[in-house]
């Protein structure tokens, strides 16, 4: 089963599923926290969580727009909009939530393919909109505690390159494979390793196809594919430089793995797609798998185990985690699930002994 990789979340979250499987022998329990309704956002996004238990997400404002926003020791804070903006996304967040970043659109529709989209950053609530490596849009992905963002933004030319601001305000451009045409940053570690994906030509064919990337001292490096692969791409990256993502395999999508040089196969609790979303730096993995052909549920590898997230709440809660975003190194957690009304919340698991 082929499916994008930015639509799991719209194709699978609204059907009933069969009971998950038992959860890893040991794998503790989770506690988990209701952070409020998300609406629907057609892209590629994804919840994010710090150190201390942070989470950037976004809610809905009084016009029924999507509003990054910021939840912190129990409250949540929509970010002030920009003059000529309607809409905004938060994406990564660090240092206690006190830089964040994203994107923001001139439209209050999240497919509007004629609105201008800019990557931002923000402290204090207050945004500051970047700018674009010479053509209309631009988008922020990740962000570190020194201050450094990552993203992709338009060139005069109308490509899509990856970028890396520094903390200096210098948008620079991160380059192309060889022979490629497009590039995208998606997240970029403390020591300020960035990964994310490139495309290149297939041999013989005039098909572009995504390679997953590193970028380390200036220099990129291709991390190549899985076995008998044909695309991939590097969500995130941790502070040992273990890099995690999605790699297609056949006519498969699987989750990854790199460390060491190694591209490994983390298997799946279910069926496929497979998409590995975020690692901590304790080693935890999570991102979300098929349980059949209409329902995604989120996963947790751990030791070298995979397993249905879902496995590890108590009986009886309500909930059906669909997707696992973010990680941190205190094991704590934040996902997409979805109530027992059908509501698409974001939620933190912290883990209890």
């Amino acid at each position: 089963m082929k499916l994008p990789y930015l639509v799991f979340i719209a194709f699978f979250g609204f059907c009933s599923a069969p009971a998950p499987a038992a959860p890893v022998a040991g794998a503790p329990q989770y506690q988990l926290t209701d952070l409020g309704v998300t609406p629907f956002i057609a892209d590629n996004t994804s919840l994010s969580i710090d150190a201390d238990g942070s989470v950037g997400l976004w809610r809905a404002d009084a016009e029924g727009a999507a509003q990054a926003a910021l939840w912190r020791n129990g409250a949540t804070a929509l970010f002030l909009r920009n003059p000529g903006y309607r809409s905004s996304v938060s994406r990564s967040l660090s240092a206690g939530g006190t830089l964040v970043v994203g994107w923001t659109s001139t439209s209050g529709n999240s497919v509007d393919s004629l609105a201008t989209t800019r990557a931002f950053f923000a402290r204090g609530g207050k945004p500051v909109v970047l700018g674009t490596l010479g053509g209309r849009d631009s988008q922020a992905f990740g962000v570190n505690a020194k201050g450094l963002i990552v993203g992709a933004a338009q060139t005069k030319a109308r490509e899509r390159h990856a970028f890396v601001l520094s903390s200096g305000g210098v948008m620079r451009d991160l380059g192309l494979l060889p022979a490629g045409r497009s590039s995208a940053a998606y997240a970029v570690n403390a020591a300020g390793a960035i990964v994310g994906a490139a495309d290149a030509p297939l041999a013989g064919a005039k098909i572009f196809m995504n390679h997953a990337v590193l970028w380390r001292g200036g220099k990129m490096t291709d991390l190549g594919l899985l076995p008998e692969g044909q695309w991939a791409y590097a969500t995130a990256i941790n502070s040992r430089g273990d890099i995690v993502g999605l790699a297609g395999v056949k006519a498969d999508t699987r989750a990854f793995l790199y460390r060491e040089g190694h591209m490994i196969d983390l298997g799946s609790p279910g069926d496929d797609p497979v998409s590995a979303r975020a690692i901590g730096d304790n080693g935890e993995i999570v991102g979300m798998f098929a349980v059949n052909e209409r329902i995604h549920h989120a996963f947790l590898w751990k030791n070298g185990e995979i397993a249905d997230l879902n496995t590890y709440l108590p009986k009886g809660s309500g909930w059906t985690l669909l997707q696992g975003d973010g990680v941190n190194a205190r094991g704590q957690i934040v996902c997409q699930a979805r109530s027992a009304q059908g509501e698409i919340h974001a939620v933190l698991l912290t883990p209890v002994q």
